[in-house]
């Protein structure tokens, strides 16, 4: 069984982890406030994900089902205009 302080532990790392993904995929520091909402977005959808982590889908029956990869392509939408340029050196 879980408590409550399991609880609170767990979701924290999952925000934290889709924190850590969306500074990373934006190349940033920072975390822009107006992606609050998208972080938490994320965090759901990872926790979802949980327990599945390299699978690509399963079937069940005559349903297969499938997911892809890192961050989710409706989520990467609303990250670009966020993210920072990177400066290359030649």
């Amino acid at each position: 069984f879980c408590t409550d302080d399991m609880d609170d532990k767990l979701a924290a790392a999952y925000i934290e982890r889709a924190e850590d993904h969306i500074r990373n995929f934006c190349n940033r520091d920072d975390l822009p406030e107006a992606l609050r909402g998208t972080v938490l977005e994320l965090a759901v959808y990872y926790f979802g994900k949980s327990g599945l982590e390299g699978a690509t889908g399963y079937r069940e029956g005559n349903i297969s089902y499938s997911y892809g990869q890192g961050i989710p392509a409706e989520i990467k939408e609303r990250l670009y205009p966020f993210v920072k340029g990177r400066v290359l050196s030649l």
